[in-house]
């Protein structure tokens, strides 16, 4: 259902931590198929927590509005720590992109080195 949203959120192995085993122990069949209905309905973008998933299996209509979304830890940036990662990618982008042309430079004029006959 959420594909790399999922993976991003929660990893490629199938709960390693047995976080969702745990928080989903005592929920009935019927409770998960109320649960993935109400969370098919709900158009949520990203995946529930396991928290909000059993509200949803629970009944908890509240909880079937949107989950929250979960961003792979690695991706929050405090607010004031944002301007500062843009302006690092800006100077690297600038860098980067001066670094190209002068090795697209050279690699032309060996080239052209090589056709034209020159030893170099």
């Amino acid at each position: 259902m959420y594909g790399h949203r999922w993976t991003s959120s929660y990893g490629t192995e199938i709960d390693p931590d047995k976080i969702w085993q745990a928080c989903l122990r005592g929920v009935t069949p019927e409770q998960i198929k109320r649960g993935m209905n109400l969370l098919a309905q709900s158009g949520a973008e990203w995946p529930p927590s396991a928290p909000q998933f059993r509200a949803m299996c629970e009944g908890d209509t509240g909880a079937s509005e949107k989950p929250a979304r979960h961003e792979p830890q690695h991706l929050l940036l405090e607010q004031s720590d944002r301007g500062a990662m843009a302006e690092r990618i800006a100077i690297m982008n600038t860098q980067v992109t001066a670094e190209s042309r002068a090795k697209g430079r050279s690699t032309i004029a060996s080239l052209m080195n090589t056709i034209n006959g020159v030893q170099q």
